[in-house]
């Protein structure tokens, strides 16, 4: 639905607009690009989408190893449990249920400081590529740049996507 509202309101209303505010009419001339393909493909970008990939794999081994071990308790209380006295069933359970608080923990922490990295390591490089943008769009003939996931038909010949990729490459 926000696609089609955008798309209406780009294709009809702003035009109108501008029409109706100026006795000069401003052309617009219509762009868009592939922003998360830029950012995959530009090197700076890679580089960090690739930490991050590693970071969060690292945690999730990490995870996956904790919820093992809890496992493992869980099965050795459930083989044993004839065998153990109520103190010792009571030991494995408080184990088990300490693993479970120290597995959430981890869980948040790790959420919480891949949050942080993402934003801390992406934000200059959006920065870098929306400012390419902003500074090569007119020379490429374009003054009103859309990102596609906002787009629903559009001439090919409209993306400027890898036209920027090779500008941010020769930089």
């Amino acid at each position: 639905m926000k696609k089609i509202t955008l798309f209406f309101i780009l294709t009809f209303g702003l035009p109108l607009c501008l029409g109706a505010q100026s006795s000069t009419t401003k052309i617009i001339k219509l762009g868009y690009i592939d922003l998360q393909k830029v950012i995959k493909t530009y090197p700076e970008g890679k580089k960090v989408l690739d930490f991050l990939k590693n970071q969060r794999d690292t945690y999730e081994n990490t995870k996956t190893q904790m919820e093992n071990d809890i496992k493992k308790l869980e099965g050795e209380l459930e083989s044993k449990s004839k065998e153990l006295s109520e103190m010792q069933v009571r030991d494995y359970l408080a184990q088990i249920e300490a693993k479970r608080q120290e597995l959430e923990i981890f869980i948040n922490n790790a959420n919480k400081d891949l949050e942080k990295k993402e934003k801390e390591m992406l934000t200059p490089v959006y920065q870098k590529v929306l400012e390419t943008i902003r500074t090569e769009s007119p020379n490429l003939g374009f003054n009103f740049i859309i990102d596609y996931k906002y787009v629903l038909i559009a001439d090919p010949e409209l993306d400027i996507t890898e036209k920027i990729i090779k500008i941010l490459e020769g930089k």
